[in-house]
């Protein structure tokens, strides 16, 4: 029976993790764009939290060292990107309904109409 890894406190590492010599944690993945990618931490328990979100993020389909900057304009392109298959006069009202909640124009509704945009 192959034994687990510890470390040097006898915690049960957990895959990807590992301990540095100076007593730091480490854990490893691969982002969405398979690249390897480490995150560092004082604590397991520090560490175990970041590696929580990290699988989150990545589950969301989103890269986990730009969860935090994402815009809602880059979200709302990767959204329309997963929708292939919209009639047009769907995505038309994705569009105005875009522009309306990402610009000032909450209280200006009547400047803009369904019929002003473009596909």
């Amino acid at each position: 029976m192959a034994k687990s890894r510890k470390d040097s406190r006898g915690y049960v590492l957990r895959t990807g993790e590992s301990q540095r010599k100076d007593g730091r944690y480490s854990y490893s993945y691969t982002d969405l764009n398979r690249k390897r990618r480490t995150v560092y931490a004082k604590t397991l328990v520090e560490l175990r939290t970041k590696e929580r979100k990290i699988i989150r993020d990545k589950e969301d389909g989103l890269d986990p060292m730009l969860a935090d900057r994402i815009t809602l304009n880059h979200l709302y392109d990767k959204y329309i990107e997963q929708k292939y298959d919209l009639k047009p006069s769907t995505k038309v009202n994705y569009i105005y309904i875009c522009i309306i909640v990402l610009s000032d124009r909450r209280l200006e509704k009547d400047l803009l109409e369904k019929s002003d945009i473009l596909i």
